[in-house]
């Protein structure tokens, strides 16, 4: 079972806001009842990529220890006008629901030439993170990767067996999302990634993409701890974010890479994933607040 944690959260609230810290513990057989493995993560957007770079090095005692860099391109039903190339092998019609992946905060993308999609977890009642308030939710998904995986995940299976018996060439996933879902490429962009060893068993993920928006995450794991052990850690975010200067009361809300990119490309595509309580409506954050003042607790 693998469950979105509740417990110890107001201890490392005072460094959340919508921008939570991501708190998930896994549990084995060979795991005391009480203990989980706990992974706790901030995301906040970085202004200037060298002097966050600096202040890590001095500041955080940082280490740089690999970067990589990737071409990404995401797919989703869109209007013809966001194709990222014209098709029109593309089906028009009713039954093709626009943003039909992403209005269930599905992300299917190609990462340089290896298919992934991202979609909710599934707890063991069957509930997924978009069962929670918009304003109060931690996401968590599942990674899908390769055809067979996504397919499944897509419900876009193939009988196997045809090739062979007919002599003909079975489509690609490509083609299969296109021609059966109006699935298209629609957003392409690229990205580097690097990676730093930080104190207090921390690393930092660094992403600066080349559409000139930048964001860093820094995550720590937590194995086989108790609350106790979570407590503590979380206290140890919180004291290393301001030993480098990072106030997450300034950044609510952080967006990542795609949803950055469609907020800059496609409004509507980012109004219709607020309509569709994907993702929160910034606008209305302060009135939630006003009206459930425990969340400021």
């Amino acid at each position: 079972m693998f469950r979105v944690r509740s417990a110890a959260q107001s201890t490392v609230k005072r460094c959340l806001t919508q921008n939570k810290t991501f708190v998930a513990s896994a549990s084995s057989r060979t795991q005391k009842a009480n203990n989980h493995d706990f992974t706790i993560k901030v995301t906040f957007p970085v202004e200037d990529v060298q002097k966050f770079k600096s202040t890590l090095s001095s500041k955080g005692k940082g280490m740089e220890i690999e970067s990589h860099n990737f071409e990404t391109t995401y797919y989703d039903s869109v209007p013809k006008k966001f194709y990222l190339k014209e098709d029109p092998l593309v089906p028009q019609g009713e039954k093709f629901e626009l943003y039909t992946l992403s209005k269930k905060d599905i992300w299917l993308r190609k990462l340089n030439d290896s298919w992934i999609c991202d979609s909710p977890h599934r707890d063991s009642e069957g509930q997924t993170h978009l069962d929670e308030i918009v304003f109060d939710r931690i996401p968590h998904y599942e990674r899908h990767e390769g055809e067979k995986e996504i397919r499944r995940e897509l419900n876009l299976q193939q009988d196997m067996t045809r090739e062979a018996r007919e002599g003909i060439k079975l489509p690609t996933l490509a083609e299969d999302l296109k021609v059966r879902m109006a699935v298209v490429p629609y957003a392409n962009f690229k990205y580097t990634h690097t990676i730093f060893n930080l104190p207090e068993h921390m690393v930092c993920d660094l992403y600066v993409t080349d559409f000139g928006y930048q964001m860093a995450e820094i995550q720590s794991i937590v194995k086989n701890g108790t609350d106790l052990d979570l407590t503590n850690r979380g206290l140890a975010l919180e004291a290393y974010l301001e030993s480098i200067n990072v106030d997450m009361s300034e950044h609510p809300f952080t967006k990542t890479m795609i949803l950055e990119w469609i907020a800059r490309n496609n409004p509507e595509q980012l109004e219709a994933l607020m309509n569709a309580q994907v993702v929160a409506d910034e606008s209305k954050f302060e009135q939630y607040l006003i009206d459930n003042p425990e969340q400021e607790e």
